[in-house]
């Protein structure tokens, strides 16, 4: 079984914001922490003797979860995944410190996590026997690593140590799993909400948008983006109220963004990129279809199969983003048309 640190006090109303029970086996709770987006999937693997056809609905479950996710959010993905994924040096998905078997459940986990640049937290960190076997049979002498915490191999989270708790009891053979993580504060983000919430009157609903905040990254889009702010904010209101200014000010905010920014296309369930479309759902599923035939047979053939249909992903991803810049780009000038030079690529 697995734990994190301070449970109750993460999954409270005030930091909770979504939770789904995907099916039997996942569990999806979206969290903000001093600032941060966390998804957080709690989560049942099925056992290593299963047949493959489980095997392969459980695991293509759990990748399509992580896909879902995306990029803005972090990902801890924590529980019994039922398989030993075994020790590797120099690897960035397997620590040096975990046991030495590996079964299949366990490569599935590892090629999952290969996937998606995750990271599995146990073999990290050195620790004794007893607080690194997080199940336990005594009466048959066996002992193995099947309850792990995983996140993402570049993040802002700072995992201080992943170790098997012995004092907690709930009547099971497995034993709790702490993963100990520090959210460093957003002081700037925490800042400005609380003066938001000051003055917000009491009552009221701020109705925000879904804009495209990825494109700030560029810097024709901050200066149409300054621009059309500072047009906005241009006029005169001195003798209006305290309550007439927020509102006008924050009128003023969402329709600059809205303009130079755009609002961002988002599904209730599955949040796509802009630049996302049939042929990129085609690719994937092809390279899904190779992971597959990977999983099944076990060969070189297939597994260069699968890295070539990997490659084919990025550069697609790639040529997709390039060109949904060039558009963005052609839109800009129509603002500015006297400023041929003001955007380049970054």
């Amino acid at each position: 079984m697995t734990h994190f640190k301070n449970i109750f006090n993460l999954t409270c109303a005030t930091r909770l914001t979504t939770w789904e029970a995907v099916d039997q086996r996942i569990i999806r709770m979206h969290l903000t922490l001093h600032g941060h987006k966390v998804a957080l999937l709690g989560v049942y693997g099925v056992n290593d003797d299963a047949p493959v056809n489980l095997k392969d609905q459980f695991f293509e479950q759990l990748n399509d979860e992580v896909l879902r996710v995306g990029r803005t959010r972090e990902v801890i993905i924590m529980g019994d995944l039922n398989g030993t994924t075994g020790r590797r040096n120099g690897s960035k998905v397997v620590g040096p410190f975990g046991e030495e078997a590996m079964k299949d459940n366990g490569a599935r986990i590892i090629d999952m996590c290969e996937q998606n640049e995750l990271k599995i937290l146990n073999g990290f960190y050195q620790h004794r026997d007893i607080h690194k076997y997080t199940w336990v049979q005594q009466t048959r002498g066996l002992k193995s690593i099947i309850d792990y915490a995983v996140t993402r191999q570049t993040s802002t989270m700072k995992v201080q140590q992943v170790r098997v708790c012995r004092g907690f009891s709930c009547d099971s053979d497995h034993h709790f799993l702490k993963a100990e993580i520090a959210f460093p504060v957003m002081y700037g983000l925490q800042r400005s909400t609380l003066q938001h919430q000051k003055c917000q009157p009491q009552g009221t609903k701020i109705e925000q948008g879904h804009y495209n905040i990825d494109s700030l990254q560029h810097e024709s889009v901050k200066a149409l983006y300054r621009k059309r702010l500072g047009e906005k904010l241009g006029v005169e209101t001195f003798d209006n109220t305290a309550e007439e200014l927020y509102q006008f000010i924050k009128s003023c905010i969402h329709s600059a963004a809205k303009e130079a920014l755009g609002v961002c296309n988002e599904s209730k369930d599955v949040q796509k990129p802009y630049w996302w479309d049939k042929e990129v759902d085609e690719v994937i599923e092809e390279k899904r279809r190779k992971y597959h035939d990977y999983l099944a047979f076990r060969t070189a053939d297939t597994r260069g199969a699968y890295r070539k249909a990997q490659a084919r992903v990025r550069l697609l991803i790639t040529r997709k983003k390039n060109e949904s810049w060039e558009t963005n780009c052609s839109r800009i000038d129509t603002y500015l048309p006297s400023s041929k030079d003001t955007y380049r690529r970054t």
